[in-house]
């Protein structure tokens, strides 16, 4: 039947899917053991397609920043208070 799967729940949330994993596994393998190769190639770019060439590297080390939108009129009040409590928090701490 169109559709239809061994596991119909899916991959449960958290678990990191297998091919990923494995493909991640062998991309820092890579860089590890041709480091050197690749920081010499840097070496010889010119200074703008050095400083393109780590943006683009930085995309994939640090985590892009997300949004999120909060529908306030959702929310009871305890839930809003609980949010506000929250933030007063986070800025004592930073």
């Amino acid at each position: 039947m169109k559709g239809t799967t061994n596991n119909p729940n899916g991959r449960p949330k958290g678990v990191p899917n297998k091919t990923t994993t494995e493909l991640r596994e062998m991309i820092t393998t890579l860089f590890e053991s041709k480091y050197e190769d690749f920081t010499s190639a840097l070496d010889e770019l010119e200074a703008k397609e050095k400083v393109d060439a780590y943006i683009k590297i930085m995309g994939y080390v640090i985590p892009k920043k997300t949004e999120t939108k909060i529908d306030f009129n959702s929310l009871s009040d305890t839930q809003i208070n609980d949010l506000i409590n929250r933030l007063k928090n986070t800025d004592d701490e930073s």
